[in-house]
């Protein structure tokens, strides 16, 4: 929940119930004014309004003073209200070259609010200029002001020349400019990947000229620029992409290898960063100045390479220095000599510990497994074997350890090395120096057999072994062989060795074979084990110093007893690096009038000393995605009529999301369709209940002899009732017995009356009417009797005296007034949401509400008398003060009284206030009580309620709580005393009653 504005005095405050509530905290005059709270979910959101009056308050304008371009010699009216307290007073100026030209406007004022009319007869186009309002009282002024132009023609915006896409040098000078025309003058936006950025305004002949000026271009500056131009009559836009081409730059080491000294077979990485553009060529020589292997090169950044080349099984004789190289054809190459020192190797039989030369201070110990694997592992036909183990021993250092892993056949006992297959990892843990786990991954199909398998870690210093029985279970049915991965086509340089690297899964046995189409010409022969090919267990196939008689398409054909599968595969020798094929487009950057980007890397084949590097094309792509145009709002709709007619109430306006509208599945408009403001017309005359005129004469005997009977009346016009008042109570006619003769003559013979009639209206006071028929010529009297029926205010409540009574989910916040007769059942079936606040007692004086809880009760109470005077009650409540206004309030342990003359509320707390909400008893409840089913008056002992168990209890008035606590369900209450008649008093709230009288 949120409220707006957002100041000093207004807080949104969480209750002890979780439930939120908005609290004014150190009010002053400046506090006064509109808040409005929005609520807000996944479902939608409400609004409400609260309006806090303050003795005295600083003039605040109603509405705002936009902009406007309107056409000259036509009559405009300027409009401004100002509310305060006292009303200000409102003056309007025209602000020229200067000096303020003062108008007399038409002033209409209320208590609070003062409205000023200027009315601009057939203004000149020289008129046009900015108008101030300003709003003054005793406790502040107010200012506000708008530009007015007056004009003979309107143009949408138009770009008179747009953005455009643009391939920029890095380091250059680079503006991004459009020229754009439109009348009134359109409001222009440039964005950078959504957002806005800066520019700078110019006026031209044709329109205005906006610019974007980039005094250096790096590659941050590469995106997509859009530009906006809206006015009141359309919205225009027009987009671009820059690209940003890497500056030529000679190659500069930025991180150097690092000398090191290992034992005889270690291995060993070295790494180096390298920066330079175009990418440079990186390669390590020996002091004999021969290549040591392939390096590996990835892309860091725009300009810069991380170099990689793994040396393994170093003996003494590799020991010395090393000179590592970066050439890119710009400037001179960037050289740098290292040191490898090669130690003997020592036992293998581990030793309690060891420093490390070249590590400093850190001690090697061996290796020690301390959670072995498991004693079983069970895995289908098909899967991979991933396990883990945890040690300790200082592995920091990878290319110091020797992991292998073995596996024993259960009918041979032959030991079947798998470690080249073994892919693992160590993880170091945070907390130790030493601790390590050793996740182990052997894939599929190596793991063929059950049996023993056994995994052995060790470093320099010594090591361990786990083993564990590995069981493959035969999967419940056959499956087809296929590809995971399917094999990808490489081109590589000269004297190369390539992988082409796939899985086969499926049921075993798999026979895979594979052929070739070489493109030196010939048929497609299979290719067998050799000097140049090797085929792994998994399928893939090696193939060692490539040339032009191995280059060509390639097949892989695979088979078992539930199917076959293929995949071709393309290998080329070139002389060059190569581009990787693109990537996937990334997601785009908005739902609409946006973005989305891909790339590719210099790595089909990455490059090589010896050979050229990849042609500084374009390595990513820019495109627009989305709806090619945002929805917008149309303009605001006028203000409504004033929903009271006197004192606060809320006035709306809406607009629609129609300008443009949203494609189909496309983005909606965002913020909001309704606005609802605060407004007050006048004040509302003070409530008067109405009382009976007196007794009028009665009237002649309604016979001319015989038993008869006389009639008089009154009115409720004494006063009559007003501003909401109450109407009278009781009955509008009397009658009594007449006798004008003992004996009538016979020839006058009247039918007996006839019944009464409907009431012509449904409130505010009606008659019935029935008649009776002479049987004789001789009868007097009256032929028809007329009676007072459906007496009370229309205003103020609304009476039912049928059957039954509905309100529906649209009527919300309407009171009602039920008369309950003897010997009669009531039925209500009262739906409430948890955090609804209820009216529990309202009179002239005091309200009170409470806020229902998940479980029934109530979970806060609050408490207002008058302006000033607030309380709220909570299960929690401590310190409360014993007097509120003219309520008296007394706490006892598990109770909380409040009192007035006219009721008494009786809060009780128990233990499961907190989550079952608090309960109410209204008592002492007087005839100008109202409240949510809130007072029963008067009610008899002998008053019976029947719940749906049939389970009868008393109802006493003292029982109110009963009927919020209850409202869930339906609820009858039998009224069976003939002595008293009762009323139910309240409003409604949400899908509220539903009545059987």
């Amino acid at each position: 929940m949120s409220v707006y504005p957002d100041n000093n005095f207004a807080e949104v405050v969480k209750t002890g119930d979780g439930t939120e509530a908005l609290v004014f905290r150190n009010v002053t005059s400046d506090a006064g004014g509109v808040y409005t709270v929005t609520a807000l979910n996944e479902e939608g959101e409400d609004r409400a309004v609260v309006v806090l009056e303050v003795v005295g308050q600083s003039p605040q304008f109603i509405g705002s003073f936009a902009n406007l371009t309107l056409p000259h010699l036509t009559d405009h009216t300027i409009r401004v209200s100002a509310v305060g307290l006292p009303a200000p007073d409102v003056t309007v100026a025209r602000v020229s070259e200067d000096v303020e030209i003062v108008y007399r406007p038409q002033i209409i004022r209320t208590d609070t609010t003062t409205t000023a009319l200027v009315v601009l007869s057939s203004p000149q186009i020289s008129e046009s200029g900015l108008f101030v309002i300003r709003a003054t009282n005793e406790y502040g002024t107010n200012t506000t002001s708008a530009y007015l132009t007056f004009t003979t023609v309107s143009e949408p915006p138009l770009f008179l020349s747009g953005l455009s896409d643009a391939v920029i040098q890095q380091g250059s000078k680079h503006e991004i400019s459009f020229v754009v025309s439109g009348v009134p003058k359109p409001e222009v936006y440039l964005m950078k990947d959504g957002i806005n950025i800066s520019f700078v305004t110019e006026t031209t002949d044709d329109g205005m000229r906006y610019t974007h000026e980039i005094t250096r271009v790096e590659t941050g500056d590469a995106g997509f620029y859009t530009a906006v131009a809206v006015n009141e009559l359309d919205r225009a836009s027009s987009s671009g992409t820059l690209t940003v081409r890497l500056s030529r730059a000679a190659p500069e080491f930025v991180e150097l290898p690092a000398h090191a000294t290992l034992y005889a077979g270690a291995s060993h990485t070295v790494t180096a960063l390298v920066s330079g553009v175009p990418r440079p060529n990186v390669y390590v020589t020996d002091e004999s100045g021969d290549l040591l292997g392939d390096g590996e090169l990835v892309l860091v950044g725009d300009d810069q390479v991380r170099y990689r080349l793994q040396l393994d099984n170093l003996q003494e004789s590799d020991g010395g220095y090393y000179t590592i190289s970066a050439n890119n054809g710009v400037g001179s190459p960037a050289s740098y000599t290292f040191l490898i020192d090669i130690a003997p190797d020592p036992t293998f039989a581990p030793t309690s510990s060891t420093p490390y030369e070249g590590k400093g201070d850190i001690i090697l110990s061996a290796i020690k497994i301390t959670k072995p694997l498991p004693s079983e592992l069970y895995l289908s036909k098909g899967e991979d074997l991933i396990t883990s183990v945890r040690g300790s021993g200082v592995p920091s250092w990878e290319d110091l350890l020797t992991v292998t892993l073995e596996q024993k056949n259960p009918r041979t006992l032959a030991l079947k090395d798998l470690s080249e297959y073994t892919v693992y990892e160590i993880i170091h843990d945070e907390d130790s120096d030493s601790d390590f786990t050793a996740e182990i991954v052997l894939p599929y199909p190596y793991s063929l057999n059950s049996g023993q398998l056994t995994l052995r870690i060790a470093n320099s210093q010594g090591g361990e072994e786990t083993s564990t029985i590995l069981n493959i279970e035969e999967a419940g049915s056959d499956i087809a062989p296929y590809f995971d991965p399917v094999p990808a086509s490489i081109a590589s340089y000269p004297g190369s060795s390539i992988l082409l690297e796939t899985r086969v899964r499926g049921s075993l046995p798999l026979a895979v074979n594979w052929f070739v189409s070489p493109t030196t010409g010939g048929v497609r022969r299979p290719v067998l084990d050799g000097d140049a090919y090797t085929q792994h267990v998994n399928g893939s196939l090696e193939i060692r110093d490539l040339s032009d008689l191995e280059a060509g398409q390639y097949i892989v054909q695979v088979s078992n007893s539930a199917g076959s599968a293929t995949a071709p595969v393309n290998v080329s020798v070139v002389q060059s690096a190569g581009y990787s094929e693109w990537d996937e487009w990334t997601t785009c950057s908005a739902e609409c009038e946006g973005r989305r980007t891909r790339t590719r890397t210099c790595t089909n084949p990455p490059p090589k000393p010896g050979y050229a590097n990849c042609q500084m094309e374009v390595e990513s792509e820019v495109e627009k995605c989305g709806a090619v145009q945002c929805p917008g709002y149309s303009d605001w709709s006028a203000w409504s009529d004033c929903s009271a007619e006197c004192d606060y109430g809320t006035k709306r306006r809406d607009r629609k999301c129609d300008n443009p509208p949203p494609v189909e599945n496309g983005p909606q408009c965002q913020g909001i369709s309704v606005d609802v403001m605060a407004c007050y017309l006048k004040k509302c005359p003070d409530r008067v209940n109405g009382q009976w005129t007196e007794w009028g004469s009665w009237s002649e005997c309604s016979v001319p002899c015989g038993q008869g009977t006389q009639r008089r009346t009154r009115t409720c016009t004494n006063p009559s009732p007003s501003g909401g008042g109450a109407t009278c109570e009781g009955a509008g006619h009397e009658e009594q017995a007449c006798v004008l003769k003992t004996v009538c003559s016979r020839s006058a013979v009247w039918d007996a009356w006839s019944q009464w009639g409907d009431c012509s209206a449904s409130c505010g006071g009606g008659t019935q009417k029935r008649t009776r028929e002479c049987q004789s010529s001789d009868c007097s009297g009256n032929e028809l009797q007329v009676r007072d029926c459906n007496t009370f205010d229309c205003a103020v409540r609304r009476a039912k005296k049928q059957r039954s009574l509905e309100v529906s989910d649209d009527e919300k916040n309407i009171p009602f007034e039920i008369e309950i007769s003897n010997r009669v059942t009531l039925c209500t079936n009262v739906k409430l949401s948890t955090g609804t606040p209820l009216t529990l007692v309202e009179t002239d004086s005091t309200q009170i509400y409470g806020r229902v809880a998940k479980k029934g009760g109530y979970s806060s109470i609050m408490i207002y008398t008058g302006s000033e005077n607030a309380l709220i009650i909570t299960p929690d409540s401590a310190d409360l003060p014993s007097k509120l206004g003219t309520l008296k309030i007394r706490s006892k342990p598990g109770k909380i009284t409040v009192q007035e003359e006219d009721f008494k509320l009786i809060i009780h707390l128990t233990t499961e206030s907190a989550e079952g909400g608090m309960k109410v008893e209204v008592d002492n409840v007087g005839s100008e009580v109202d409240g949510l089913l809130g007072a029963l008056e008067r009610f008899a002992d002998e008053v019976t309620l029947e719940s749906k168990s049939k389970d009868k209890k008393t109802l006493r008035y003292k029982n109110a709580g009963y009927l919020l606590k209850s409202s869930k369900s339906r609820s009858c209450y039998h009224f069976n005393n003939p002595k008293f008649n009762s009323r139910l008093i309240g409003s409604t709230v949400e899908s509220f009653i539903a009545t059987d009288v």
